[in-house]
């Protein structure tokens, strides 16, 4: 695996080689893929399976002084620490059965601007909370694609740009079409996103923003989801520069409106 395949002679050699040379370097991403999701797991898992260490270590060591309720403190962070891995094994078992999923299932025509209509209405309350103006430029177009998924991807993206965006922030929409594919634009007034790790932004348990920001409430498995949902539309989605008058994170989807089976 570690060296290039080149085949040269007639043309159907030659896109043999091709073929080769692309599940070669496909099963390296493959594997790196892999390691990496160990490494961001391992990180994910550890300050919580510290908190429960230090938690039997306080209950085991004798107190001739205890505080008042010590006891109830140490319970109480153990608990939140168990909590917090239950979620972190409940979103790998999601991750994983939507990995082995059909790929194709209920393919329909889709209105997006009422779908996205609808998915806004099921986050009035999260909005009103931090009094979040939203602006939307949306056209009225159809896709062809799984209306769970789909409304899985916006509901995803849409979640993140709440959770990241101060009070009284502001997030832009944008749905047009352009050529023979659908585009959608999200874009908050959060921390952002770094150029150098955006790439790495959709990989399972990946913490793309500053260490310092509140982590309340994050799903570390959604962006890697949406990537999942947009890549069995056939769609490319990815975090872009924001624009000139901004600093938030801005993440386009690009899906074809007719899919090829």
């Amino acid at each position: 695996l570690n060296e290039p395949i080149e085949v040269g002679g007639p043309a159907d050699l030659r896109y043999l080689g091709e073929r080769l040379e692309w599940l070669r370097t496909h099963l390296i991403a493959l594997e790196s893929s892999k390691l990496q999701l160990m490494q961001n797991l391992a990180r994910e898992i550890e300050q919580p399976l510290q908190h429960i260490r230090h938690g039997a270590e306080q209950l085991a060591t004798p107190i001739e002084q205890p505080a008042l309720n010590a006891e109830t403190d140490i319970a109480q962070q153990v608990e939140a620490s168990v909590d917090k891995l239950q979620t972190v094994s409940e979103q790998l078992l999601q991750y994983s059965r939507l990995q082995s999923a059909q790929p194709a299932e209920n393919m329909r025509v889709l209105n997006m601007h009422e779908l996205l209509e609808t998915s806004l209405e099921s986050f009035e309350n999260a909005l009103k909370a931090k009094s979040i103006e939203v602006k939307k430029l949306l056209e009225p177009l159809q896709i062809e694609g799984m209306e769970e998924q789909c409304r899985g991807i916006v509901e995803q993206l849409l979640a993140n740009a709440i959770q990241f965006s101060p009070t009284n922030g502001e997030i832009r929409i944008t749905l047009r079409e352009s050529g023979d594919y659908m585009e959608l634009e999200i874009e908050d007034d959060g921390p952002g996103i770094a150029p150098d790790i955006r790439p790495h932004a959709f990989e399972p348990f990946y913490r793309a923003i500053p260490e310092e920001y509140p982590e309340h409430g994050e799903n570390r498995l959604g962006l890697a989801m949406a990537r999942e949902y947009v890549t069995r539309h056939q769609g490319q989605i990815e975090f872009i520069d924001p624009r000139q008058d901004h600093a938030g994170a801005r993440v386009r989807v690009r899906i074809p409106l007719n899919l090829t089976v």
